[in-house]
């Protein structure tokens, strides 16, 4: 009998080792497409295929129910680059959205095999804003209203504004435009207000392909103001601080300084104590027009409860000779925080075999960055021997060694402990506030892996930088003296460049080690983007990071705008120069000082275009819900509880990428069989009728 079952044992171990030498030389393939396409916009795919044999056939095909978009490649034998189509989306068939199907079909002598994903073709958002050309008018005057809609990519739209009306703060419609034609993607109209127009709020709005953008204006009867005056102030003043100062300025609307007196009060009010502490204000400007008070924190008894956390400053400055009168206001809060340790990212995920790099900042109240003090890191509430000091950036760096990281969660937390200060009794204790994190492991089947390192910095527009890579391949997994990382570069859900870093292996760093890539940063990866980096092992396996850093505010188109001369005479000529891109429409506003003053409105700006660059950049983290891809459980079974790890799906699916392959790359969910039926739910319809 013992020979029988020798043989049989030596034949399943022949048949297990032929189907692992099976699964090694098995083709692999992985397509990376947007999940989100807009229309009409050029969109990439990036394809990647390892064979064992030359001669198979790829065809990728977008379906969609007007048109389809079809690529064949021929695959050769071994690794192949990575090869990215840029190709035109077909138009959604209602003209605003539609599922369309993305399909790979690949054949051969000895492979076959048929994928498809749904992903969506929408028509591109667009983004709008309206201005006027002063936030207030008097009655009679004209009122000139300009817009711009504009699309994903900052380009201008020239179809009409089907509606744009002016309104009163009741509702009333009291001027609407109907089919405003832009003009190079500007529109501009004029309102005439009526000599006996009510004073009040109105807001112009238009309205286009079911967006809205709106814009407030006051009309009352005005008298322009000569100056301003400001006050400069901390916003936040600490417990522990002596004394601060509050400088009070006028300038007049041409940039003179105001000579005059200053009067007013500084006062904290009570919550609990019978009266008000106030400090009166008195003194004459200076030559700059400015006068600066001292105030003893003592004095306003910042170190106790009892009243509210913050002053009032009240200050008017009259004008010698006119007596003519401005005010100004503040708040200035007073605070028990002096700072704020904290983590740069709060949510992190570690490599096994792979040291955890991370940083830890501290800001003090008033947000900006502390130097040289210590921070203490606490790992699961474990206090580690090591003390970190910041840099001048207000940053502090550490490093937890790959045999401390684990299957676990770890809790981080960052703590800053000064000499603490003495306090009598039933004053307020001065603090730091701590910081926190979680670091949680990455799923993954195999030893080897690869992490790019985070950046402490925004990245240059229109520059090229060199990133960085960590790595650790197992002996068992890979084998070649060489190796190839593809990165995509993604922003909005698209893929806007791609490349490959070939790597040598070298003697002296050996299978663990690391390496610059380039990065060519453009206009359209502003405000972020996302690097995802793979690839691939001899067992057939893949390994993959992402990570997703802030770009500068950067446009395609920019313009800039000066005077000849800073400074000039009332009825001297001035020139005013104006560059942009040719062919450009440019908008100019120039807004009399003086009116400032009266209101202070939200100008439209390179900022209010970041916003909605901003929301947009939002929106295309993670699949649309009708395109998501939910695991679920076999029948009789469910889904139980497992920790929070990152597996190689979640670094396309968190930027939007849509990827068909046939790698192991999501961690199969963890089901429970079920031993006993679910108890339905009592039916009480029957007690509620009586």
């Amino acid at each position: 009998m013992g020979g029988p079952v020798i043989m049989r044992r030596l034949m399943l171990l022949i048949l297990t080792l032929g189907l692992v030498a099976g699964q090694s030389s098995k083709l692999r393939y992985l397509v990376a497409a947007p999940a989100v396409m807009s229309y009409p916009s050029n969109q990439t795919m990036c394809v990647y295929v390892m064979s064992p044999e030359a001669g198979a056939t790829l065809t990728i095909t977008l379906t969609a129910k007007k048109s389809s978009v079809v690529f064949n490649i021929l695959i050769r034998k071994g690794e192949g680059p990575l090869n990215c189509k840029t190709f035109q989306v077909p138009p959604p068939m209602d003209g605003k959205e539609e599922i369309a199907t993305l399909a790979i079909n690949i054949t051969s002598d000895v492979f076959k095999k048929l994928e498809k994903k749904s992903v969506i073709i929408s028509i591109m958002r667009n983004g709008m804003f309206i201005q006027t050309d002063r936030p207030i008018y008097q009655p009679g005057e004209t009122v000139i209203v300009k817009g711009v809609d504009f699309n994903e990519h900052l380009m201008a739209r020239n179809d009409p504004f089907p509606l744009v009306t002016c309104k009163d703060d009741q509702g009333n419609i009291v001027k609407q435009w109907k089919n405003v034609q832009p003009r190079s993607g500007i529109f501009e109209m004029t309102h005439d207000l009526s000599p006996d127009i009510a004073v009040g709020d109105y807001t112009i709005t238009a309205t286009k392909n079911g967006s809205t953008a709106e814009m407030p204006f006051t009309v009352e009867k005005i008298v322009l103001p000569k100056f301003e005056v400001t006050m400069d102030a901390a916003e936040t003043v600490t417990i522990l601080q002596s004394n601060f100062p509050i400088m009070t300025c006028g300038k007049y609307t041409y940039g003179k300084p105001v000579i005059g007196t200053i009067i007013g009060k500084i006062c904290r009010s009570p919550i609990f104590s019978p009266e008000h502490i106030c400090k009166e204000i008195y003194g004459k400007t200076d030559v700059d027009g400015c006068y600066t008070t001292e105030v003893n924190t003592d004095f306003f008894k910042f170190k106790y409860d009892g009243y509210n956390n913050y002053v009032n400053v009240e200050a008017s400055l009259v004008e010698d000779g006119s007596e003519v009168e401005r005010k100004a206001t503040k708040y200035i809060y007073i605070s028990d925080i002096l700072g704020q340790a904290n983590f740069k990212v709060s949510r992190a995920f570690s490599k096994k075999g792979l040291d955890y790099r991370g940083e830890m900042t501290l800001t003090g109240s008033n947000g900006l960055p502390m130097a040289d003090k210590d921070i203490e890191l606490y790992v699961n509430d474990k206090r580690r021997d090591e003390l970190y000091t910041t840099d001048k950036n207000g940053i502090a760096r550490f490093i937890i060694k790959s045999s401390e990281l684990g299957d676990q969660l770890l809790n981080l937390r960052a703590h800053h402990l000064p000499r603490k200060p003495l306090t009598a009794s039933g004053e307020r204790e001065p603090m730091y506030e701590d910081g926190y994190a979680s670091l949680f492991p990455s799923y993954t089947k195999t030893a080897s892996q690869v992490k790019i390192r985070s950046e402490p910095f925004v990245l240059p527009c229109n520059e090229r930088v060199n990133l960085w890579a960590d790595y650790v391949l197992d002996a068992s997994e890979y084998t070649k003296k060489t190796i190839d990382f593809h990165y995509l570069v993604i922003s909005f859900g698209k893929i806007v460049s791609s490349a490959t870093k070939k790597h040598t292996i070298s003697a002296s760093g050996g299978l663990r080690s690391f390496f610059p890539f380039p990065l060519t940063v453009t206009s359209d990866m502003s405000p972020a983007a996302t690097i995802l980096m793979y690839t691939a092992l001899d067992n057939g396996e893949i390994i993959a990071d992402s990570i997703k850093i802030p770009v500068m505010s950067c446009f395609p188109n920019s313009v800039s705008l000066q005077f000849s001369d800073k400074q000039s005479l009332p009825g001297s000529m001035v020139n005013l120069h104006i560059s942009a891109y040719p062919n450009s429409m440019c908008s100019i506003r120039a807004v009399d000082k003086s009116i400032e003053l009266l209101k202070a409105e939200k100008e439209r700006s390179e900022d209010t275009v970041n916003e909605f660059l901003k929301d947009w950049e939002a929106n295309r983290n993670y699949y649309p819900p009708k395109v998501e891809e939910l695991q679920a459980c076999p029948a009789g079974s469910y889904p139980v509880f497992s920790p929070n790890q990152l597996d190689i799906y979640s670094h396309f699916e968190q930027c939007a990428i849509k990827v068909l392959t046939n790698f192991n790359i999501r961690k199969p969910l963890d089901c429970k069989l079920l031993t006993t039926p679910r108890p339905k739910p009592k039916d009480f319809s029957d007690t509620f009728a009586k």
